[in-house]
């Protein structure tokens, strides 16, 4: 018998990562879900959303290059394994192993991979190339249509499987440092003491790169790559040997939120229902080093 597809995919792992930032305060655990846009939060269209309805496509990872399911049986282990991992160590600030942190680091790379603005990209990119094919083809083969441009067609529907594959062997963070902070103190929710997320939780920046054109580099010193895990807790991926666990300065969180939002697609996720107090507290801030606060001002090198 043929092996049914799985049709509802998510694109954030619903138990591994959406179920850390439910609010259980409600009849029914929910995830505060807020449309976002240019035009910022949109906090009027609040939705409470259960973590099994949110982030996920209709056979998102499907592609004639793998057998069924087939990718999403390995994101499957891949959160498996970071999901012991999170719970065994890192919640309870426990050092994790070299072994652990290859595991933590592919969650983390295919967490970016497996996103469908991901895909989007990817696909846009290969409809600039068929733009191009055709207009040659138009210039000097009559219109007629070559075998690189049936390839570049069929690549569309490969393109994304083949990046999370690539991804996934790449591993590109597993040489950096992790360092995760944690929220000590926990304010009250009503004045943001605490992380979002959204559908596109990974959040990187270099004040060096931000405007090379050529992107940032995982190996660029001054990287900064940030991703919260849970409400209470921020993963800061470096490439500064900082490592380890340690209390996050609570003018912090809103840094990490505003990249939260900035990074966002279209929607921010939030374990707590947000008003506009929270929102400005994110939003009207000037810019923060999470590396000068933790290799300079926390542990400055003597002469």
């Amino acid at each position: 018998m043929a092996k049914q597809r799985t049709k509802g995919q998510h694109y954030l792992p619903r138990s591994a990562y959406l179920e850390h930032f439910v609010d259980s305060s409600t009849d029914k655990p929910v995830l505060w879900v807020y449309p976002f846009d240019n035009n910022g939060i949109r906090i009027n269209e609040e939705k409470g959303i259960p973590a099994a309805q949110l982030c996920k496509e209709t056979y998102l990872y499907e592609s004639p290059l793998f057998r069924v399911n087939e990718v999403e049986q390995y994101l499957e282990k891949v959160e498996s394994g970071y999901s012991k991992i999170l719970k065994a160590k890192i919640l309870n600030k426990i050092p994790i192993t070299d072994d652990e942190k290859l595991l933590l680091s592919l969650f983390i790379t295919t967490l970016e991979a497996r996103l469908p603005s991901t895909r989007d990209n990817l696909l846009q990119f290969i409809d600039n190339i068929e733009e191009k094919i055709k207009a040659l083809e138009d210039q000097y083969n009559e219109g007629k249509e070559t075998k690189e441009h049936q390839d570049i067609k069929k690549a569309k529907g490969t393109i994304f499987s083949q990046n999370i594959a690539i991804a996934s062997e790449l591993n590109r963070w597993q040489f950096s440092s992790f360092m995760f902070l944690h929220n000590e103190h926990f304010e009250d929710p009503k004045y943001g003491g605490y992380f979002i997320t959204s559908d596109s939780p990974v959040s990187l920046y270099d004040f060096t790169f931000m405007n090379s054109l050529m992107g940032v580099p995982p190996s660029s010193p001054t990287a900064e790559l940030l991703i919260p895990l849970t409400p209470s807790l921020l993963l800061f991926i470096n490439n500064r040997g900082l490592n380890g666990y340690n209390a996050i300065d609570p003018n912090f969180i809103a840094e990490a939120n505003n990249r939260t939002l900035n990074r966002a697609q279209k929607r921010i996720i939030s374990p707590y229902r947000i008003d506009e107090k929270v929102v400005e507290r994110i939003i009207r801030r000037q810019r923060q080093s999470f590396i000068l606060q933790y290799e300079i001002f926390e542990h400055p090198k003597s002469d």
